[in-house]
């Protein structure tokens, strides 16, 4: 029951970049998951708190994916990911967005191995475009493969 009234309390927006305030903005910088010189493009939180933003978040920059979870009441369960788009080797997509009870993600693996969850929640459209729009930030901005030729 705990789950349903969590689920529920969210809100379930996308915003973009420059929607978020300046205070907003600046608590995400603090995380050290955005440079001074990078925007944002897509922004979700799953929490429902009334400052969702200072308590979890998932986005996709000009540079990078990243995803944060900040628990101030066990700050063993506190995560902070991200992964700049040369240094992700692989993204794969799971859409929840028909299971009210489940949020969609994208989970992303590192080159080193590395993994995390950027979680969306919301109807198959926006889960869609938030996919859609991370997958093609990456792919426009990843490094080559180096392909080495027999000759």
């Amino acid at each position: 029951m705990i789950t349903i009234f969590t689920l529920l309390g969210c809100k379930h927006d996308v915003k973009k970049g420059n929607e978020l305030t300046k205070s907003e903005t600046e608590f995400i910088k603090g995380l050290g998951i955005l440079g001074e010189n990078e925007s944002i493009i897509q922004f979700h939180s799953q929490s429902g708190e009334s400052d969702e933003v200072k308590q979890a978040g998932n986005f996709y920059s000009d540079k990078r994916i990243a995803a944060y979870w900040i628990d101030d009441k066990d700050t063993s369960r506190t995560k902070i990911n991200s992964a700049f788009y040369n240094e992700i080797d692989t993204i794969i997509t799971k859409d929840n967005s028909n299971d009210w009870t489940l949020g969609s993600y994208l989970k992303i693996r590192t080159k080193d191995g590395n993994t995390f969850k950027v979680y969306i929640s919301g109807n198959k459209d926006k889960t869609s475009k938030f996919f859609n729009g991370a997958i093609k930030e990456w792919e426009s901005k990843k490094t080559p493969l180096n392909i080495q030729k027999n000759t």
